[in-house]
């Protein structure tokens, strides 16, 4: 009967998100690196004293970086529930004694997968706030994002100026040959070469600085602008492929502020982890990623604004959130 059970369980979309979400979480705040202490918490046997009454494991706990303590409980919201969730009092409830008992503040990770945003709250914003059953809690995603914790971790907001260009050159001295008689249709178009080197660019400018070249790598592939590629020829050879990232029209703030935003740290990291387990229906074809501990702080180092001779200008954006 239990192996029916859990094999029924699984076999839900919505379980098997779950567990992919809460996957990509723990890996999310490993790649961020922010904190002195992580690690999953509902595990393992354990007694209370239930004179209280009864309590409930969150998925975390975490100790910051200033060694606060928190117990962390994540959600999956689907796309069909777009601005608005609900958790169960009964459950909140629960989960705030043990976090009580445990000297922790119990915080609630939510991943808006219709906008591909994390939000993270303390679980206090949730008080008062009941549908029509009043067993459970709604969140609203302006609420959740107005008491957003997630630089608690190391999240950040990062603008910069476009175009970011990725250039695949060809190596000219090898074969290089394309699949169609005419090359008036390039969208169809199959190409073959060899790689002689890869070169990016910020505006049109070559960027050379080994931190500047992954950076913009992550972000052309990653960030939330628009990519599309596009195949350069040289007496219908071809020559390079290249692939170019711009905002879209109406969210290009280049002109009046000088950059545009490209993404949020945990926002980039959840696309490349959804690219890695999910396929292009959105289908799950795994359930975990190994993360590479602070990837993202590796990727944009603190010393980064104190290059003078850097090519790719960033603006990175820290939400605080009022105290609790």
């Amino acid at each position: 009967m239990f192996s029916k059970g859990l094999d029924e369980s699984l076999a839900r979309d919505s379980r098997l998100h779950g567990v992919r979400v809460q996957n990509m979480f723990y890996a999310l705040v490993v790649v961020l690196g922010q904190f002195k202490l992580f690690k999953v918490e509902d595990s393992g046997n354990f007694y209370f004293d239930d004179s209280a009454g009864e309590v409930a494991l969150p998925d975390f706990r975490l100790v910051d970086a200033d060694g606060e303590q928190f117990v962390i409980e994540v959600k999956n919201v689907p796309p069909s529930s777009a601005l608005e969730t609900t958790v169960r009092k009964k459950m909140l409830l629960r989960q705030r004694r043990y976090a009580q008992l445990t000297y922790a503040r119990l915080l609630y990770a939510h991943y808006w997968s219709g906008f591909n945003l994390w939000t993270l709250i303390d679980s206090s914003i949730l008080d008062g706030s009941k549908d029509d059953s009043e067993s459970n809690l709604r969140l609203s995603l302006p609420d959740a994002m107005k008491a957003n914790e997630m630089s608690r971790l190391g999240d950040a907001m990062i603008a910069t100026r476009s175009p970011l260009t990725m250039q695949i050159r060809a190596d000219r001295s090898r074969g290089r040959k394309h699949g169609r008689d005419t090359i008036d249709d390039l969208e169809k178009l199959e190409v073959s070469f060899s790689i002689s080197d890869v070169r990016y660019f910020s505006e049109g400018n070559l960027i050379e600085d080994e931190v500047e070249r992954n950076l913009a790598h992550f972000l052309v592939f990653f960030g939330r602008w628009e990519t599309r590629d596009s195949i350069e020829f040289d007496d219908d050879m071809p020559v390079s492929m290249s692939f170019v990232s711009r905002p879209e029209p109406e969210e290009d703030t280049q002109s009046s502020q000088g950059f545009t935003n490209i993404g949020t740290l945990s926002s980039m990291y959840s696309t490349a982890f959804n690219v890695k387990t999910l396929d292009r229906d959105s289908q799950i074809t795994g359930l975990a990623e190994q993360p590479k501990p602070e990837f993202l702080s590796g990727l944009l180092p603190g010393e980064y604004w104190e290059r003078d001779s850097r090519v790719l200008p960033i603006w990175k954006f820290v939400q605080r959130a009022p105290e609790p």
